[in-house]
């Protein structure tokens, strides 16, 4: 059953953004118990993207665990790369409200592409997916390290990736990237992750 798996769900994992996607019909009677067992947001089939996105979003801005949504980021320039539209699209719309300013890339050679065009010290800091077709995000950063110029080793490069393990962390920092948040991204993670690069 629905609200009971929520409340399971939210038992184990407490920061965890959880969506209810119910039946037409069934939506007005589920909603109350699954936001009572903690549910994050509730949407009614059929999907449609504006719906699922607008649902994505209000799920990661409403649950800050207790973060302070101040502007930290403002004034700054954040690339985030992504091959995945709808990824790029939360990232954005979280970075946004920190007050950054946003570009996007679409490829790990995109990103390299885009950082070789900027002038120095165009960027203050890269969020950089690792698990990309063509250029993956562990390439893209070793190339952005190599390129001649002198804020190519300075500028922070956060991996973001649904992988957690160990190995996966130290490989993120053998490619010469400066940290490493695990998806899905909320607000307070990426503080945390800025707090150890931006000084």
């Amino acid at each position: 059953r629905p609200v009971e798996a929520i409340h399971e769900i939210r038992k184990a994992a407490p920061n965890q953004s959880i969506i209810l996607v119910a039946c037409s019909g069934k939506l007005k009677e589920l909603d109350a118990a699954a936001r009572e067992a903690g549910a994050s947001g509730t949407i009614e089939k059929p999907l449609f993207r504006s719906t699922l996105y607008e649902a994505i979003i209000n799920a990661a801005l409403g649950e800050g665990q207790g973060f302070d949504e101040s502007l930290f980021l403002k004034g700054r320039r954040v690339l985030i790369v992504d091959d995945v539209e709808l990824n790029r699209m939360v990232a954005t719309m979280m970075l946004e409200s920190t007050g950054a300013e946003i570009e996007r890339a679409s490829s790990g050679r995109e990103a390299v592409e885009k950082f070789r065009a900027s002038p120095i010290g165009y960027y203050d800091v890269i969020f950089m997916d690792v698990m990309m077709p063509e250029m993956d995000g562990y390439q893209a950063t070793g190339m952005i390290r190599r390129l001649d110029r002198k804020d190519a080793i300075t500028v922070p490069i956060i991996a973001m990736t649904a992988n957690a393990f160990t190995e996966d962390i130290k490989k993120s920092f053998e490619a010469g990237m400066d940290g490493h948040i695990n998806k899905p991204i909320d607000l307070e993670t990426i503080h945390r992750a800025l707090s150890e690069v931006l000084k």
